[in-house]
């Protein structure tokens, strides 16, 4: 992506208040434990007539194989420009053991916006003080071994 738009392959609205991305598990072998997007930028905003400018709420949503939510998070977002700065742009992404089947983006009050980068990962990630908690145990470890030996 050139930060513009112009030169890369961004998925524009064109219309749409919401788009949902599925991850078929017989085709990844299982479902993704993470799954995000970037939403990128907003141009007009409802209720008609469009108007510009001012945020808009954007509202992310991650579901399991049953349909159910596992989560969602919203965040009132945009400038009102639509020369496709990135300064706007924005990470949403859930993680959940269960896998993720479907993740669904929706502007409820625009049909003018865009996003990008859909991502995915089949092993969680893990949180840094996960990495802690194994860094600690590590080193107890390796002192009890010291400990017997010396």
């Amino acid at each position: 992506i050139d930060g513009s738009g112009s030169g890369g392959f961004s998925w524009y609205s064109a219309g749409n208040n919401a788009v949902s991305f599925t991850f078929n598990a017989a085709l990844l072998g299982a479902l993704p434990k993470s799954a995000g997007i970037v939403w990128t930028d907003v141009g007009f905003r409802q209720p008609t007539p469009p108007e510009i400018g001012g945020p808009s709420p954007v509202v992310f949503e991650a579901y399991d194989a049953a349909d159910n939510l596992l989560g969602s998070v919203s965040a009132d977002l945009g400038d009102g420009n639509v020369a496709g700065e990135t300064a706007e742009d924005r990470f949403f992404g859930y993680s959940s053991d269960a896998g993720i089947a479907r993740i669904t983006l929706r502007m409820p009050n625009s049909t003018d916006w865009e996003l990008d980068h859909v991502q995915y990962a089949m092993a969680p990630i893990p949180e840094p003080s996960t990495y802690a908690l194994l860094g600690a145990g590590l080193a107890l470890l390796g002192f009890a071994v010291r400990r017997r030996t010396g």
